[in-house]
């Protein structure tokens, strides 16, 4: 570690680093608050949770999933997936079906009127997105989209150290 220069009144690369993650995480939390994310989202009157779009957006067209598949997907536990699923089949966002070879199995799929909704949500997303991106100069665009395609490299590494225990 390097020590900080005594008189220079200047940071050391140390206190600048800390500065640094104080931002991101600063940065983060605001960001998350920009998304909406934690509190109900709100399409055409209907409230859906963060979670649930999440699961929304795991779905292509005509794509299912049984319940293991979206609670493994969505890193929840099973009776937390079933309660998000009860909610989006009440909403008529997400249809059940009962497997053809298998009647225990229970199959997962949007509703065309999910599918719609789905759509909105993503636009909505996306129209957020725009609106920052617009605003930055077209050199400052690509530095922002490498600096985030590398943060995303490094935290599929550090995810992956992290399941195989290497990570303490």
């Amino acid at each position: 570690m390097i020590a900080p220069h005594k008189d220079s009144g200047e940071q050391s690369p140390p206190d600048l680093f800390h500065q640094q993650v104080s931002q991101v995480d600063w940065f983060l939390i605001h960001l998350l608050r920009i998304f909406d994310l934690g509190r109900n989202i709100k399409i055409q009157d209907i409230d859906f949770s963060i979670s649930q779009a999440k699961a929304l957006s795991l779905f292509e067209d005509g794509s299912e999933f049984t319940m293991t598949e979206l609670s493994n997907l969505l890193k929840v536990s099973l009776p937390t997936a079933t309660e998000m699923v009860d909610r989006l089949v009440k909403a008529k966002l997400a249809n059940r079906k009962r497997g053809k070879e298998d009647r225990r199995v229970v199959k997962v799929t949007l509703s065309p009127f999910g599918r719609r909704i789905k759509g909105e949500f993503l636009q909505h997303k996306r129209n957020i997105i725009e609106e920052v991106l617009v605003q930055l100069p077209g050199k400052e665009r690509e530095e922002l989209v490498q600096a985030m395609e590398r943060t995303m490299e490094i935290l599929d590494s550090i995810t992956k150290k992290d399941q195989r225990g290497e990570i303490h």
